[in-house]
């Protein structure tokens, strides 16, 4: 289980504090736009000791690497530790092919309930949905 003492502003952006739950969606003009908004919010799960989980397609995936190591990031620490994931839009999404919402969901709480296992206090999942 979550605890309950944790310091809520640990799901911020910026100046912006989020709820337990909360769904955010960003909209964006272009690859960069999206990774001025993405990384800032993953860093800053990274920071709070949170598993932070990207969802895209392979180039979309390539340009979320590459800007977070230039942004600072031990990616292979953080990958082989677990608490940065980056799966494929199409496992996530497309389960058979099919798009079905409880697939989603039941992978989502999978991942979650697997950091909490290794000690992550909570989970932040984004990603590109260009495949929409």
């Amino acid at each position: 289980m979550l605890d309950p003492t944790m310091d809520p502003t640990a799901f911020g952006y910026g100046d912006l504090n989020f709820s337990w739950g909360d769904h955010i969606c960003a909209i964006y003009d272009d690859p960069g736009q999206q990774m001025d908004v993405a990384i800032p919010f993953m860093r800053q799960g990274i920071r709070a000791g949170q598993r932070c989980v990207w969802i895209s397609a392979p180039s979309a995936a390539r340009r979320f690497r590459d800007t977070m190591t230039r942004a600072g990031c031990d990616l292979p620490t953080l990958e082989a530790s677990g608490q940065l994931v980056v799966i494929s839009d199409v496992e996530f999404y497309l389960k058979d092919g099919l798009f079905q919402p409880d697939s989603c969901i039941a992978l989502a709480r999978t991942l979650l309930e697997d950091g909490q296992q290794h000690g992550y206090s909570a989970m932040r999942l984004t990603g590109d949905p260009s495949w929409l």
